[in-house]
């Protein structure tokens, strides 16, 4: 398993960045997105780290790499272009998801835990997709993806818990910006617990790597 000194180097010099990006996220300029792709790429470098460990021969760990190296790149991507942004961050679940299948093959309770977090966003979701003012096709499959990935981890539970709590974060935070697409004039406090939600879930599944 190793020393958790890595993991908690990691947790602290994400917050770092990521509170510099809170701080400056308003400014018309672009320089800020990178405070907010350099948070995520610290725990991209924990997990290269494990990676680079075992010759890069551990798919589970290579997966969630790649994953959050794509959620390094569409953090920058979703402020400047929201389609593509979101399309970056679903090559970025593709990825979460093939690593974590992997880990526990595919069984009835991935189906279960899939239809009720489905379920779960189509029921929230579904009567404000038209006030996005965006196309809701992509929304709605971002939204199936998000919960196939989500439903891998839950059922990854017993051999990483870390991996389950990242995952139910991600979906929480992905969810939190529908609602600010709904009504963009949301508080300071409300786009903090986006935040905070989003880098704990990719912290949480960048760590994990250790334990698979």
């Amino acid at each position: 398993m190793g020393s958790p000194a890595l993991p908690i180097l990691s947790a602290l010099f994400m917050a770092f960045w990521g509170t510099l990006y809170f701080q400056n996220r308003k400014r018309k300029k672009k320089w800020p997105l990178f405070f907010k792709a350099a948070a995520t790429c610290i725990p991209l470098g924990e997990a290269f780290f494990y990676c680079l460990s075992d010759g890069f021969q551990n798919p589970v760990r290579l997966g969630i790499m790649v994953g959050a190296l794509f959620c390094a790149a569409a953090d920058v991507l979703l402020e400047l272009h929201f389609l593509s942004g979101m399309t970056v961050f679903a090559l970025g679940h593709v990825c979460f998801l093939a690593a974590l299948l992997h880990a526990v093959p595919l069984s009835f309770r991935h189906f279960l835990f899939f239809l009720l977090l489905f379920a779960a966003s189509l029921l929230f979701h579904g009567r404000q997709l038209s006030k996005t003012g965006k196309p809701a096709l992509p929304i709605v499959l971002y939204g199936a993806l998000l919960s196939a990935m989500t439903a891998a981890a839950l059922a990854a539970l017993r051999i990483s818990p870390m991996a389950a709590a990242g995952a139910l974060l991600f979906y929480l935070s992905d969810n939190m910006i529908c609602l600010r697409l709904y009504k963009p004039g949301r508080s300071g406090a409300f786009s903090a617990f986006v935040l905070i939600f989003y880098y704990s879930a990719v912290w949480l599944l960048c760590s994990s790597t250790r334990f698979f």
